[in-house]
C-alpha cells in the first residue's frame, strides 16, 4: 500500500548556523500552513529553520562616520537582529548619520532604527583627536556659507590667500553648488 506524498509548498534549502554541524535543512509548508523542517541533527535546527523560513533576521554590522575622532569611522552593530528585508535600508540610514568623538563601546548611536525598536551601538571605543576638536570648534560660530568657504580654501586651494581670477570663479561656482546641496541639511539642524 502506497503512502500519499505530502504536498510541499514553497520548499527551501537552508544551512543552519546555530551549531558547528551546519546542517542542510529542507523547510516547507503543508496545505494547512504548518512549517516543517527536515535534515536537522539537533532540535535547535528545527527552531532555526522555522524562524529563518517565516521571518529571517540578521545583525546589522557596518561603520559610521565620526567627527573629531582619531579615526574617520567607527564599527557599529545593531543590539539585536533586525528583519533581513530592512538590512540595506538600515545601512543607508547609518551612512546618513555621524557621531561625535569620544565614543564608548556599547554607546547608543542611533535609536530605534527604521522603527524596529532596535538601537545601533558602537562596537569599540574611539578617542577624540584633540587637534580636530580645536579645528572643528571654529565651525560652531560659522554659517553654512562660511564653512564651505573655509573648507574649500583650506582643502582645494591649500590655504592660498591670493587667488587668481580663474580660481576665484571656480571657488564661487563650487561654493554656490555646495551651499545649494547642503542647505536642506543645515536647515534640519
Amino acid at each position: 500500500m502506497q503512502q500519499a506524498v505530502e504536498e510541499r509548498i514553497n520548499e527551501k534549502e537552508i544551512v543552519c548556523v546555530v551549531c558547528p554541524n551546519s546542517c542542510r535543512l529542507t523547510v516547507w509548508e503543508d496545505k494547512l500552513g504548518e512549517v516543517h523542517v527536515s535534515g536537522n541533527k539537533c532540535p535547535r535546527g528545527v527552531v532555526y529553520g522555522k524562524s529563518e523560513y517565516t521571518h529571517p533576521v540578521r545583525m546589522l554590522i557596518t561603520t559610521m562616520r565620526v567627527e573629531g575622532g582619531v579615526l574617520p569611522v567607527i564599527p557599529v552593530r545593531s543590539e539585536k537582529p533586525i528583519p533581513k528585508e530592512l538590512l540595506l535600508k538600515a545601512i543607508k540610514v547609518v551612512n546618513e548619520h555621524y557621531c561625535q568623538a569620544p565614543v564608548k563601546m556599547g554607546q547608543i548611536l542611533l535609536r530605534d532604527i527604521l522603527g524596529t525598536g532596535v538601537n545601533v551601538i558602537a562596537s569599540r571605543d574611539l578617542m577624540q583627536d584633540e587637534n580636530k576638536k580645536i579645528a572643528f570648534s571654529i565651525y560652531d560660530e560659522m554659517s553654512p556659507e562660511e564653512i564651505v568657504q573655509q573648507t574649500l580654501v583650506e582643502d582645494l586651494f591649500d590655504k592660498k590667500q591670493n587667488l587668481t581670477f580663474e580660481e576665484k570663479e571656480k571657488l564661487e561656482r563650487i561654493k554656490k553648488h555646495l551651499v545649494e546641496r547642503l542647505s536642506p541639511h543645515f536647515n534640519k539642524m
